[in-house]
């Protein structure tokens, strides 16, 4: 733990200054810190997520605290944002049937395109954050849930995913 007795006592765990020596009294230290408020931690996220957008991990349980961002449509957005699909990659018309999933027929689609429209169906998984803020074991747990099927002549895509399919399809013309 930080500071602990043990921990200090062997030099592990402390405040160094810039020269990394220990302070002498870290208690002293640590009550000399300035509080940051939390719109300006916000504003330094955003600030180095602009200039290095791998950087920051996005997090679906950050999202929801902090209100007003949808995840999903950021994420979506991400997923194809830079994929620009054309008429080339799709047939003249795109079949699509509404069942218990959005089926996609594959027939004349571009295997790019295909998956991109199944990149649509997937999402942070929670857990894994969470176990990876916890510092707990990962090897158990998929970083992403993939909610697309697939067989030999469809891609299954979840319903709640037709407007951004339609986008998809529309913004390649």
């Amino acid at each position: 733990m930080p500071l602990q007795g043990k921990a200090v006592k062997e030099g592990h765990s402390v405040f160094v200054d810039e020269a990394f020596k220990p302070f002498d009294d870290q208690w002293r230290f640590l009550s000399s810190i300035k509080k940051i408020d939390e719109k300006s931690i916000r504003s330094a996220i955003r600030e180095i997520e602009n200039q290095l957008p791998d950087f920051v991990e996005k997090d679906e349980s950050e999202f929801e605290i902090s209100g007003g961002i949808n995840l999903k449509e950021d994420f979506n957005k991400l997923n194809h944002k830079n994929a620009f699909l054309t008429k080339n990659d799709f047939p003249s018309k795109v079949k699509i049937t509404l069942s218990n999933y959005i089926e996609i027929e594959k027939t004349g689609i571009s295997e790019r395109a295909l998956g991109i429209l199944r990149r649509t169906a997937v999402f942070l998984n929670p857990e894994y954050y969470k176990n990876l803020r916890m510092h707990l074991p990962l090897y158990t747990i998929p970083r992403f849930i993939d909610c697309s099927k697939e067989n030999e002549k469809y891609l299954l895509l979840p319903r709640g995913n037709l407007q951004t399919i339609v986008d998809i399809i529309k913004e390649a013309g």
